[in-house]
This record gives C-alpha cells, structure tokens and sequence, in this order.
C-alpha cells in the first residue's frame, strides 16, 4: 500500500515537472521573439508587429484575437506562418471572421515586410491553412442549417507557390 502511494505521488511530481517544463520553453520563445515583434518606429522601412502576427489588425476589439474564447468555444487560429524555400517568411492571415479575403505577407529576414499579396475566400468560414513543397491548402465552409444533402459545407483549395488556384475538392451535406 505504501508502495502505491509513493507511485502515485511521483507520477503526480513527474506530471508537475512536464508541465512546469512546458510552461519554461514558450516563456523561453516569447523571450526570445519578443523583440522581433514589436513595431519599430526608428525604421523608414515597414515592420512586422506582434498585431500583424496575431491577426488582430483592428486593436478596438477583442473579439479578432486569435486563439480567444466565447463563453465556453474556443475559436480557431487564423494565422499561419511558414518559411519559405528561399528564406523569406510567408505569414497567411484572415482578418476577422466572415472577411471576404485571406490575407499573405512576406517577410525578410529582418522581420520587414518585402511583399504583400490578398486572395478572395472561397467560402465565408475558415477552416484552416496548409502548405507544404507542393502547395498551399485552405479549408472553407458554410452553414448548412437547412440541412441541405446538395449543399457544399466543405472546401479544400489548392494553390502553387504564387496563389494561381490550381483546384478544389468539396464535400457536400
């Protein structure tokens, strides 16, 4: 009996001491980026901020940050950031739910934006973004509250390095 007590406490301390690491590394990483994600005013040149980053392009609401919560639902990311082949950091965004556009920017090195670029959305609700050697992927929806066999509720786009749309594959009811 005593053994099983002694098992239980240390399985508690190691799930303690996982949790307490986890919790070291992304302080550790918010340390670390946190002076490539302010904006920086000295520059002639644009900087990325922390905003762009996030999503949340209008600071008057609360309701476009990313990753927030709504009574009890979470909402989903909506921004993804993937480096490029050639360096150059791709950051895809929707501004705000229902937006009718995505939103790529690309950056340098330095965190400074090189180029911008703004796709219309397929679909009004984001699912989510994929990209890999050979593509881009975004997930799109809608409402079916009626209940429709006939109609599209999902959405998968794909798109070469260039966002030329090369096809889309939909899943209907």
């Amino acid at each position: 009996m005593n053994q099983l007590v002694t098992q239980k406490n240390f399985g508690t301390r190691s799930r303690i001491a996982e949790s307490v690491v986890a919790l070291l590394l992304v302080l550790s990483m918010v340390l670390v980026f946190h002076p490539f994600l302010r904006a920086d005013d000295d520059r002639n040149d644009t900087s990325i901020d922390a905003d762009l980053l996030a999503g949340n392009l209008d600071q008057g609401s609360e309701e476009n940050l990313p990753d927030s919560y709504s009574w009890n639902w979470a909402d989903q990311t909506r921004t993804y950031m993937t480096k490029l082949d050639d360096g150059t950091l791709m950051v895809f965004y929707l501004e705000r739910e229902n937006d009718n556009a995505y939103h790529i920017v690309y950056l340098d090195s330095s965190f400074h934006v090189r180029k911008t670029r703004t796709i219309g959305c397929e679909l009004p609700l984001f699912g989510g973004f994929y990209a890999d050697q050979n593509g881009y992927y975004v997930v799109s929806g809608q409402k079916n509250d009626g209940e429709s066999n006939s109609l599209e509720v999902y959405r998968v786009t794909k798109y070469d390095a260039n966002w030329k749309k090369l096809g889309s594959c939909g899943i209907n009811n």
